[in-house]
Protein backbone atom coordinates (compact mmCIF):
# COMPACT_ATOMS: atom_id res chain seq x y z
CA UNK A 1 0.00 0.00 0.00
CA UNK A 2 1.46 3.34 -1.01
CA UNK A 3 1.66 6.05 1.61
CA UNK A 4 2.39 8.72 -0.97
CA UNK A 5 5.75 9.44 0.70
CA UNK A 6 8.99 9.34 -1.22
CA UNK A 7 11.43 6.63 -0.14
CA UNK A 8 13.88 7.70 2.59
CA UNK A 9 17.37 6.47 3.44
CA UNK A 10 17.11 3.34 5.56
CA UNK A 11 20.71 2.10 5.76
CA UNK A 12 24.04 3.43 4.53
CA UNK A 13 27.73 2.65 4.74
CA UNK A 14 31.11 3.96 3.69
CA UNK A 15 32.59 1.71 1.01
CA UNK A 16 35.93 0.54 2.40
CA UNK A 17 35.30 1.92 5.90
CA UNK A 18 34.71 5.39 7.34
CA UNK A 19 38.29 6.71 7.06
CA UNK A 20 38.62 10.01 5.23
CA UNK A 21 41.76 11.69 3.89
CA UNK A 22 41.63 15.42 4.52
CA UNK A 23 43.87 18.47 4.89
CA UNK A 24 43.38 21.54 7.05
CA UNK A 25 45.17 24.85 7.37
CA UNK A 26 43.57 25.81 10.68
CA UNK A 27 42.70 22.49 12.38
CA UNK A 28 38.99 23.31 12.20
CA UNK A 29 38.06 23.45 8.52
CA UNK A 30 38.92 20.45 6.36
CA UNK A 31 39.10 19.63 2.65
CA UNK A 32 38.73 16.10 1.27
CA UNK A 33 41.78 15.08 -0.77
CA UNK A 34 40.54 11.63 -1.90
CA UNK A 35 37.10 10.66 -3.11
CA UNK A 36 35.02 8.54 -0.75
CA UNK A 37 32.17 6.34 -1.94
CA UNK A 38 29.03 5.52 0.01
CA UNK A 39 26.18 3.14 -0.60
CA UNK A 40 22.69 3.69 0.76
CA UNK A 41 19.52 1.65 0.69
CA UNK A 42 16.19 3.44 0.54
CA UNK A 43 13.06 2.32 2.34
CA UNK A 44 11.71 0.96 -0.97
CA UNK A 45 14.79 -1.27 -1.37
CA UNK A 46 16.52 0.87 -4.01
CA UNK A 47 20.31 1.01 -3.67
CA UNK A 48 21.96 4.34 -4.47
CA UNK A 49 25.66 5.07 -4.91
CA UNK A 50 26.98 8.30 -3.43
CA UNK A 51 30.30 10.08 -3.81
CA UNK A 52 32.15 12.49 -1.57
CA UNK A 53 34.31 14.25 -4.19
CA UNK A 54 37.77 15.72 -3.79
CA UNK A 55 37.38 19.27 -2.49
CA UNK A 56 34.37 18.59 -0.24
CA UNK A 57 34.62 20.74 2.88
CA UNK A 58 33.59 20.23 6.50
CA UNK A 59 34.18 21.61 9.97
CA UNK A 60 33.29 18.28 11.58
CA UNK A 61 30.15 18.00 13.64
CA UNK A 62 28.94 21.52 14.40
CA UNK A 63 28.06 21.48 18.09
CA UNK A 64 27.65 24.12 20.77
CA UNK A 65 30.75 24.51 22.95
CA UNK A 66 28.94 23.32 26.09
CA UNK A 67 28.31 19.96 24.38
CA UNK A 68 31.98 19.04 24.98
CA UNK A 69 31.13 18.67 28.68
CA UNK A 70 28.74 15.88 27.67
CA UNK A 71 31.36 14.15 25.52
CA UNK A 72 30.41 15.65 22.16
CA UNK A 73 33.22 17.10 20.06
CA UNK A 74 33.34 17.93 16.36
CA UNK A 75 35.79 15.05 15.83
CA UNK A 76 34.35 12.10 17.73
CA UNK A 77 33.51 8.71 16.19
CA UNK A 78 30.82 10.53 14.19
CA UNK A 79 33.52 12.44 12.20
CA UNK A 80 33.00 10.58 8.88
CA UNK A 81 29.18 10.64 9.07
CA UNK A 82 29.26 14.35 10.02
CA UNK A 83 31.54 15.07 7.06
CA UNK A 84 29.04 13.38 4.72
CA UNK A 85 26.20 15.29 6.40
CA UNK A 86 28.01 18.58 5.73
CA UNK A 87 28.25 17.43 2.11
CA UNK A 88 24.49 16.99 2.03
CA UNK A 89 23.77 20.36 3.62
CA UNK A 90 26.32 22.14 1.38
CA UNK A 91 25.07 20.09 -1.60
CA UNK A 92 28.47 18.82 -2.73
CA UNK A 93 27.72 15.14 -2.03
CA UNK A 94 26.91 13.43 -5.33
CA UNK A 95 24.67 10.62 -6.54
CA UNK A 96 25.09 8.61 -9.70
CA UNK A 97 22.51 9.20 -12.42
CA UNK A 98 22.91 7.48 -15.79
CA UNK A 99 26.61 6.92 -15.08
CA UNK A 100 27.30 10.55 -14.17
CA UNK A 101 27.95 12.08 -10.75
CA UNK A 102 25.52 14.91 -10.06
CA UNK A 103 24.70 16.84 -6.86
CA UNK A 104 22.44 14.65 -4.71
CA UNK A 105 20.34 17.67 -3.72
CA UNK A 106 19.02 15.91 -0.59
CA UNK A 107 16.51 17.74 1.54
CA UNK A 108 17.16 18.28 5.25
CA UNK A 109 15.31 15.15 6.40
CA UNK A 110 17.15 12.91 3.93
CA UNK A 111 20.47 14.45 4.99
CA UNK A 112 19.64 13.69 8.62
CA UNK A 113 18.63 10.13 7.70
CA UNK A 114 22.02 9.67 6.02
CA UNK A 115 24.09 10.77 9.02
CA UNK A 116 21.97 8.56 11.28
CA UNK A 117 22.45 5.50 9.05
CA UNK A 118 26.18 6.19 8.66
CA UNK A 119 26.64 6.62 12.42
CA UNK A 120 24.85 3.31 12.98
CA UNK A 121 27.01 1.52 10.40
CA UNK A 122 30.16 3.13 11.82
CA UNK A 123 29.42 1.83 15.31
CA UNK A 124 28.68 5.16 17.00
CA UNK A 125 27.24 4.49 20.46
CA UNK A 126 23.43 4.59 20.22
CA UNK A 127 23.17 7.17 23.03
CA UNK A 128 25.26 9.65 21.06
CA UNK A 129 23.70 8.70 17.72
CA UNK A 130 20.13 9.25 18.92
CA UNK A 131 20.97 12.59 20.58
CA UNK A 132 22.79 13.87 17.48
CA UNK A 133 19.91 12.82 15.20
CA UNK A 134 17.28 14.42 17.46
CA UNK A 135 19.31 17.64 17.73
CA UNK A 136 19.63 17.79 13.93
CA UNK A 137 15.92 17.15 13.46
CA UNK A 138 15.04 19.93 15.92
CA UNK A 139 17.73 22.55 15.27
CA UNK A 140 19.47 21.68 11.99
CA UNK A 141 17.09 23.66 9.81
CA UNK A 142 19.06 26.89 10.30
CA UNK A 143 22.37 25.33 9.24
CA UNK A 144 20.69 23.56 6.32
CA UNK A 145 19.28 26.79 4.89
CA UNK A 146 22.47 28.76 5.61
CA UNK A 147 24.71 26.11 4.03
CA UNK A 148 22.44 25.59 1.04
CA UNK A 149 22.31 29.34 0.38
CA UNK A 150 26.11 29.65 0.64
CA UNK A 151 26.68 26.69 -1.66
CA UNK A 152 24.56 27.89 -4.56
CA UNK A 153 27.66 28.55 -6.67
CA UNK A 154 30.50 27.78 -4.28
CA UNK A 155 31.48 24.20 -5.20
CA UNK A 156 33.12 23.33 -8.48
CA UNK A 157 34.71 19.88 -8.74
CA UNK A 158 36.87 18.19 -11.35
Amino acid sequence: MSTGLLPRIDTALFVGGPQLTTVSQDGRNFVLVNEKRLRAELTDGTIIELNMPIGGTSDGASMPEFAAILGFTPYGPWWGPAYAHDGCFQNWIQKQVNGLWVPADFDEATSNDLINALMFASGVDDRFRVIIKKALDMFGWYAFHKDRQASQNAHVFK
